[in-house]
């Protein structure tokens, strides 16, 4: 094992975020990015006499999704005797992406290279009074279930000379394979206050 930088790297992106409001009770959000990181240089080893797979190739991304997205409306409402209500909604989304390193590197696994695209939505109901305010909300509306990470199913180090792109042959075979979900949908009551 070896512990090296890994080389020259580039990162271009934009980053936009707006808030609006077309009537005065309703307020609505937007917030958007692009990003586009990767390594310029391949990363072999420390020792260049001697020949090993690339722990880095050139091109390989950072693992972060390229596109993320999030947005709200909310619309507050004056109610009776100082009492505010208000109704929220909230959704975020991320685009798929490429998780470590490419084939023919040293660390390339087929099973956790690819990580799907994520979203959620989110809704919320609640008064506030003074510095109390009570909500009722809803978490993953839609139960969505993408795999936040990407554990593979145990198998890790493609033997990239004899298993090929699909990885027929692994160096280690891990028969304890841990990964992680969405939170399901949650419905719940919130009581909140301010000191």
């Amino acid at each position: 094992n070896f512990v090296m930088n890994g080389g020259r790297a580039r990162s271009e992106g934009v980053d936009l975020q707006t808030q609006f409001r077309p009537i005065s009770p309703l307020t609505l959000m937007l917030n958007g990015s692009y990003t586009n990181a990767r390594y310029i240089d391949p990363v072999a080893g420390p020792n260049p006499n001697v020949v090993v797979a690339h722990s880095i190739n050139a091109g390989d991304g950072f693992s972060i999704p390229k596109w993320q997205v999030s947005s709200s409306a909310q619309y507050d409402r004056d109610l009776a005797a100082g009492y505010t209500g208000y109704a929220r909604l909230d959704y975020q989304w991320q685009d798929a992406y490429l998780n470590g390193t490419s084939y023919g590197t040293s660390g390339f696994n087929p099973n956790t290279y690819h990580v799907q695209a994520q979203s959620q939505l989110g809704i919320r109901i609640g008064v506030r009074h003074d510095k109390v305010e009570v909500n009722v909300f809803a978490n993953n509306v839609t139960n969505a279930h993408a795999q936040l990470g990407n554990a593979g199913n145990g198998q890790t180090v493609c033997n990239s000379s004899t298993g090929g792109p699909n990885c027929t042959v692994y160096a280690t075979d891990n028969p304890f394979v841990s990964a992680a979900y969405q939170h399901p949908r949650v419905i719940g009551v919130q009581a909140n206050y301010s000191f």
